[in-house]
């Protein structure tokens, strides 16, 4: 065997090469396909150097996987390694974005909504209580819904309150409408019917009456 041969044997096949992760940022648990080449059928990655979860080599140029939970907010590397060795570094690949806490009827912001069908977008205008006046607006495409949450939860002083949560397939939640009192249900009945999305109740409490402590 020539001495040529012998060193491509010892260093193995072709080094992994990495293009891009997409989409490049969200929270975690987001599913992202990583492109590239030369990625072998055992191949390994980690972001941020956790091990992404669920991942499948889909070809030597496509890999699917899971951003893993517990990895703090902002950008992170990304390694793909193959059996033999080799590896591939890409920095900053990906940007874990924590979703924002949701506390409906009583959070940081007040939610006006509307569903834009002719742009396929569902429009959200975030009204932040501080500092006043803040307005965010979000728009979620139809197309990346998962479902419809619904949920009366009680408050501390009796009441309930009833919310509807908007899910996307990469794990965030949007308040789409709360209210105090009045039962959404329906409304959110409605509403993932007219866009083709499964309806998840959640907690359903009802009002109780607050003993008067004078």
């Amino acid at each position: 065997m020539s001495a040529l041969m012998l060193l491509i044997l010892a260093c193995g096949g072709p080094a992994p090469t990495v293009d891009g992760v997409t989409p490049t940022e969200g929270p975690p648990g987001a599913q992202v396909k990583v492109l590239g080449a030369n990625f072998d059928p055992a191949a390994t990655a980690t972001l941020g150097g956790a091990p992404l979860t669920s991942l499948t080599v889909r070809g030597p140029v496509l890999i699917e996987a899971n951003v893993p939970d517990g990895l703090s907010a902002g950008p992170l590397d990304l390694v793909v390694t193959n059996p033999d060795g080799q590896s591939v570094s890409l920095p900053g690949a990906y940007t874990v974005k924590l979703a924002e806490a949701l506390v409906p009827c009583g959070g940081g912001y007040t939610a006006f909504s509307a569903v834009a069908t002719d742009s396929g977008t569902v429009k959200i205008d975030k009204h932040y209580k501080e500092p006043k006046g803040k307005i965010e607006q979000v728009s979620v495409p139809i197309a990346d819904l998962d479902a419809i949450e619904y949920s009366a939860t009680a408050q501390p002083d009796g009441r309930v309150c009833s919310a509807i949560v908007l899910r996307t397939k990469a794990g965030e939640r949007h308040l789409f409408d709360d209210d105090l009192d009045s039962s959404l249900k329906d409304r959110a009945a409605e509403l993932a019917q007219g866009l083709g999305k499964k309806l998840d109740v959640g907690q359903e409490d009802t009002p109780t009456a607050v003993e008067d402590p004078g």
